[in-house]
């Protein structure tokens, strides 16, 4: 983790047109490193909370990325795209890797969040899997 400030000016010595990074360190050693060029990060629980966006729907400058991030209205969401991506799809299962929080917290409001008439066909039973 020491070393990430380091690989980063490294990767961006070599003049990439993206940095792809992953996770809330490898993100925010590249988001200390350049306001230039593009950051796109995935496997961040809450960019907000984490301080790396201003906020989901306009992060602001040169990052932007996939969210991990669960409340009020995102299983909801998610299923929207979904059916989006693949339409006709009638019914959603859920997996719960019973160790990992995000997927706790998305599995516990799933069925509250799901109202809309485009999100129907949310999680209405969810399983644990343990490794």
């Amino acid at each position: 983790m020491e070393r990430l400030p380091e690989l980063v000016a490294e990767v961006l010595r070599l003049k990439v047109d993206v940095l792809v990074v992953g996770g809330n360190s490898a993100t925010h050693a590249a988001k200390r490193a350049t306001a230039a060029v593009p950051i796109v990060f995935g496997g961040v629980a809450d960019p907000v909370e984490a301080g790396i966006v201003a906020s989901l729907g306009r992060p602001g400058g040169n990052i932007t990325g996939i969210s991990m991030a669960v409340g009020e209205g995102f299983p909801g969401k998610w299923v929207e795209l979904l059916r989006d991506a693949v339409p006709g799809v009638s019914h959603v299962a859920a997996l719960e890797a019973s160790s990992f929080q995000p997927t706790r917290s998305f599995l516990s409001i799933a069925p509250g969040s799901c109202n809309s008439p485009r999100a129907s066909g949310c999680p209405r039973s969810t399983g644990r899997v343990r490794s």
